[in-house]
């Protein structure tokens, strides 16, 4: 008997969308074109799910009852080093909490578990705005100094905040991307959910 078996691998609701994803998205098509991707979406909504976000190069969904979300990304090599330093740091409370692993559907095509978070309250800007200028600080050494009050202030309230944006800074690779469409929250516990453009 193998582990996978025990522990209903194949009844639970990734594999189905897996499965499914690399059916539409194997053989170099690509993700959110044409049949394959209105297929997939046909799919998942066949099966309780809604998608809750959107972007360029990523879809998010949920399902009622189902505690963490499936975001299929493709083509963003910034969100898959992202998710990578997730995987390893979930001790930091302000990175999501992910389950199971990267699971590949075919190219640059990728499907993962993240948490469920809340949106930023409306009144989050002023706070996404010392975030944004702390991390613009940790990134350009000659900018520290301009910047050196706002990482005082997310350091006082979050200093594992700090720390991932530091660690973040060394990614040099890709610029931080901090808005409110991206910083969400866990309780009273913000948390970057995609800071890289």
């Amino acid at each position: 008997m193998k582990l996978r078996e025990l522990t209903g691998y194949h009844d639970t609701p990734i594999q189905g969308v897996v499965d499914k994803a690399k059916a539409e998205f194997s053989g170099g098509k690509k993700f959110k074109d044409g049949d394959a991707f209105n297929n997939f979406y046909d799919y998942i909504k066949h099966h309780g799910f809604t998608r809750v976000g959107s972007g360029m190069n990523a879809d998010v969904y949920e399902k009622e009852g189902y505690p963490w979300l499936f975001k299929v990304f493709s083509g963003d090599p910034a969100y898959l080093s992202y998710y990578k330093y997730c995987r390893v740091n979930q001790g930091n409370p302000h990175v999501p909490r992910v389950k199971g692993g990267l699971r590949k559907i075919a190219g640059t095509t990728y499907c993962v578990q993240i948490e469920k978070l809340n949106p930023l309250p409306a009144s989050g800007g002023k706070f996404v705005d010392t975030l944004r200028n702390a991390a613009f600080g940790l990134v350009d050494d000659d900018a520290f100094d301009v910047y050196e009050h706002s990482i005082n202030q997310i350091a006082s309230k979050f200093p594992d905040l700090i720390k991932l944006l530091r660690d973040l800074s060394a990614f040099r690779n890709y610029t931080f991307d901090i808005d409110e469409s991206n910083v969400m929250m866990r309780g009273v516990m913000p948390v970057l959910t995609d800071p890289f453009a």
